[in-house]
């Protein structure tokens, strides 16, 4: 993060779950996770929320 690498980061932290479930997760935040990066280098993906980090 010092050096801008990654540009952008995108950290999901799902814990065990099928890809249907990680896509609909994707689907259902996709305007939100796609204005917080526009705001921020970092966020967090989690099963329930999504956390804006730096």
């Amino acid at each position: 993060m010092i050096s801008n690498k990654p540009y952008k980061l995108i950290y999901v932290v799902t814990g065990n779950i099928s890809n249907k479930q990680l896509l609909e997760l994707f689907s259902k935040n996709i305007e939100m996770i796609i204005d917080s990066l526009n705001e921020s280098r970092l966020i967090e993906l989690t099963a329930d929320r999504i956390i804006v980090k730096g």
